[in-house]
C-alpha cells in the first residue's frame, strides 16, 4: 500500500461534511444548561460552537446573532399542558398561573421549554439530571459563576449541597443557575434564560452558513431571568427528590 497516495486520495474524495441539527442543538443546549458538567466531549463542543451558541457583542452594541422581543407574545402560545412529563409537571407545579409553557422539548436527561408571564417576553427553563458528572464546588468555575454577583453553597445534609448563582452578568444573555449534588456527583441542574431560540425543524440538514447562523440567533424578552431563585431552587429540590 502507497500510504503517500491513499492519503492524497482521502483528501481529494473527502466526503461533504454533514451536521445533524438534533444532535448539534442538543449538545449546545446541555452545555450552556450544564456549565457545572465537568466533562464535555469535543464534538459537542464544536457542534455548540457551529449551531447552539449565541454570538456576543461588547456592551453597549446590538449582536448580529441576536435579537429582542417586541410585544410580548403570552396570549399567542397555548401552554403545553404535558402533565404526563415529569420536567414539565415539576415546571408547572412552580410557575405561577397565567405563565405560558410551551415548545417542551426533552432530550435524554434534559428538558428546555419556552417560558412568557405575559409581560416582560419569553426566557428559556432549563432542566438536567445527571449520573455522577456534575461538579461538587463549581462556584470556583469562572465560567459557572459566569460574573454573577453571588454563587453560594449550602449544604443540605451530609451528602447533598444546593448552589445557587445568581444572575449572570454576560449581557444581553443572562442566566440563573441551581444545582443541586451529591457526594457521588450525581443531581440536577435547573436554569432559566432571559433569551429563546428557534425550533430545529425535524429532519432539517443543517449545511450552510446561513442556517447555521438562523438557528443561532436568540431573542432576547427581557433584561433578566423571569424565574426568581426561590422559584428555581423548589424546582431542582423537586427533580431531585423523583430522581431515581
Amino acid at each position: 500500500m502507497n500510504v503517500h497516495d491513499t492519503l492524497r486520495d482521502l483528501v481529494a474524495d473527502e466526503p461533504p461534511f454533514v451536521l445533524r441539527p438534533d444532535e448539534a442543538m442538543a449538545a449546545g443546549r446541555r452545555r450552556r444548561r450544564g456549565r457545572a458538567v465537568t466533562v464535555v466531549g469535543t464534538a459537542a463542543v464544536a457542534a455548540s460552537v457551529a449551531v447552539g451558541t449565541l454570538v456576543l457583542a461588547a456592551p453597549g452594541t446590538a449582536p448580529a446573532t441576536v435579537g429582542f422581543a417586541g410585544t410580548p407574545t403570552a396570549a399567542a402560545n397555548a401552554d403545553s399542558g404535558e402533565l404526563d412529563n415529569p420536567y414539565y409537571a415539576v415546571a408547572r407545579a412552580h410557575t405561577p398561573d397565567g405563565w405560558t409553557i410551551s415548545k417542551a422539548k426533552v432530550d435524554g436527561d434534559g428538558f428546555w421549554a419556552d417560558v412568557d408571564d405575559g409581560v416582560h417576553g419569553p426566557g428559556r427553563l432549563g432542566m438536567f439530571r445527571s449520573n455522577g458528572q456534575l461538579q461538587l464546588h463549581p462556584c470556583s468555575d469562572a465560567e459557572f459563576v459566569a460574573r454573577a454577583t453571588s454563587c453560594t453553597e449550602t449544604m443540605l445534609d451530609a451528602d447533598t449541597r444546593l448552589i445557587v448563582r445568581t444572575v449572570s452578568h454576560t449581557d444581553p444573555i443572562n442566566d440563573i443557575q441551581v444545582v443541586i449534588v451529591h457526594a457521588n456527583g450525581y443531581g440536577v441542574n435547573v436554569s432559566d434564560d432571559n433569551a429563546v431560540l428557534p425550533d430545529v425543524p425535524d429532519g432539517l440538514i443543517v449545511a450552510t452558513p446561513e442556517q447555521k447562523r438562523a438557528l443561532g440567533r436568540g431573542t432576547v424578552g427581557s433584561a433578566e431571568p423571569l424565574y426568581s431563585t426561590d422559584q428555581l431552587v423548589a424546582m431542582a429540590e423537586q427533580l431531585d427528590a423523583t430522581t431515581g
